[in-house]
């Protein structure tokens, strides 16, 4: 025992005088004594401990709290990243938006295209057949004008430029300039009465027309047909040498044709009336 309690215990002793009551008293009171004195004891070790535990408690928050700070400022930029993604993604539907327009336009743009181009080749496939008959029926007609004599070879030497090759004379028959050189060789024919020259030449003739016209986007040239027993009209006919100055026809020696766009006769029918 502490010299404090001795003490106290002897100054209690004088105090009281009844030793039995006194001996009650001092094992109370040293009960109550020493179990304060345990928790003052306990009470010291306690606090130190909880010292301790609060030191690293508050450690431990500050701790925490750094981190919840960091992971805020991390949600914070992430949350800017998202508004940033966010307005990129609108930026690419924008133009995901728009160059869906454009696909859809460049398929309707191909469509119709494949539908022009369809329609093209259709129509050079028209276009390729008739050129293989007329081109059938050309051969013949080269061939045919192999025979005409020399004087008419001659005369249409600027039209058919060489005699031996059979893409000059479709190459030369298809000019506009070359049908009246053409025409003006048969005639020539029928007032020399040379038949055989003249039915080659008018058979290469209207072909020549052929080539012409289907060299336009519309047919220009026309083969005038006049009638017998139609009058004389001197805008579209004219007389062999040996016909009467008036009456109505009687004989068709040459065809003239005409010019349909511009209306103009470019040769006059040969005929003779009476």
């Amino acid at each position: 025992m502490e010299k404090k309690e001795i003490e106290f215990f002897t100054m209690l002793n004088k105090t009281l005088g009844n030793r039995r009551i006194q001996d009650k008293i001092i094992n109370i009171v040293k009960k109550e004594y020493v179990s304060y004195l345990k928790q003052e004891d306990a009470g010291r070790v306690d606090t130190g401990k909880y010292k301790e535990l609060y030191d690293k408690n508050k450690k431990s928050l500050n701790e925490k709290e750094e981190v919840v700070v960091g992971l805020e400022t991390k949600i914070s930029e992430l949350k800017e990243k998202n508004k940033e993604l966010k307005q990129n993604i609108q930026s690419l539907e924008n133009v995901l938006k728009e160059k869906s327009e454009e696909a859809e336009k460049a398929a309707k743009d191909r469509e119709a295209l494949e539908n022009q181009l369809k329609e093209s080749n259709e129509k050079c496939t028209e276009h390729k057949k008739s050129l293989e008959q007329r081109f059938e029926k050309g051969w013949t007609l080269f061939q045919d004008y192999r025979k005409i004599s020399v004087e008419k070879k001659q005369l249409l030497s600027s039209v058919f430029t060489d005699e031996d090759n059979f893409a000059s004379f479709i190459c030369g028959g298809a000019q506009d300039e070359s049908l009246n050189m053409v025409w003006d060789v048969i005639r020539t024919c029928v007032l020399h009465e040379e038949y055989e020259d003249r039915d080659i030449l008018w058979a290469i003739f209207k072909y020549c027309i052929g080539l012409v016209n289907i060299s336009k986007t519309k047919a220009i040239y026309e083969i005038l047909s006049p009638e017998k027993g139609v009058a004389f009209d001197l805008d579209l006919h004219m007389l062999m040498g040996n016909s009467r100055a008036q009456g109505k026809i009687i004989e068709v020696y040459l065809q003239g044709y005409k010019n349909t766009y511009n209306g103009v006769v470019e040769r006059k029918s040969i005929v003779t009336i009476g």
